[in-house]
C-alpha cells in the first residue's frame, strides 16, 4: 500500500508537465517573460533643470516664461467654417472663393513668386527641391505686430 500511495504521489505532481521523449534532448525550461506596458515603448520626458538660483533678489528678477499654446494645423474645412463664420454667408458660397484663392496663392508660391497680402504677411519663397512626384518650397513669412489698441 505504500508503493501505491507513493506511486500516487507522483503521478499528481507531474500532471501538468509533458513527458519527455527518450531520444530528444531536454528542452531549455521556459521562463515567464514580464508584461510590457505602453509607457515601456514611450521616451522618457526630458529632465527639467531648475534655474541656478543665487539668492531672492534673483529670483525676483528672473522673468517667468509665458506658456506655449500648443500648435495645431489649420486645415481647409475649418477655414471654411471660419470664413463663413466671419463673412455671414453659408459654406456652398464660400467654398468656391476660398478654394480658388488658395489655388491662386498655391501656384504663385510655386513658381517661386513673392506674395503680399497685409494681413497674412509678405512671403518669400527662399528654396525649392524638385522630386519625381513633388516638389519642396521653404518660404520665409514676414508679418507686422498687431497694434496694441
Amino acid at each position: 500500500m505504500a508503493t501505491r500511495t507513493a506511486a500516487r504521489k507522483t503521478t499528481k505532481s507531474t500532471k501538468g508537465a509533458t513527458k519527455a521523449k527518450p531520444d530528444a534532448a531536454p528542452s531549455k525550461p521556459k521562463t515567464a517573460k514580464p508584461k510590457r506596458s505602453i509607457k515601456d515603448f514611450a521616451p522618457d520626458p526630458p529632465a527639467a533643470k531648475p534655474p541656478a538660483v543665487k539668492d531672492e533678489k534673483t529670483l525676483e528678477k528672473t522673468p517667468v516664461p509665458a506658456p506655449v499654446p500648443a500648435v495645431t494645423e489649420l486645415r481647409k474645412r475649418e477655414l471654411m467654417h471660419l470664413v463663413s463664420e466671419k463673412t455671414g454667408l453659408q459654406r456652398n458660397k464660400v467654398r468656391p472663393a476660398v478654394e480658388a484663392a488658395i489655388e491662386v496663392l498655391g501656384e504663385a508660391i510655386l513658381a517661386g513668386r513673392q506674395v503680399n497680402i497685409p494681413p497674412l504677411g509678405k512671403i518669400k519663397p527662399k528654396r525649392t527641391r524638385e522630386f519625381a512626384d513633388t516638389k519642396i518650397t521653404v518660404a520665409k513669412i514676414r508679418q507686422n505686430k498687431p497694434d496694441q489698441s
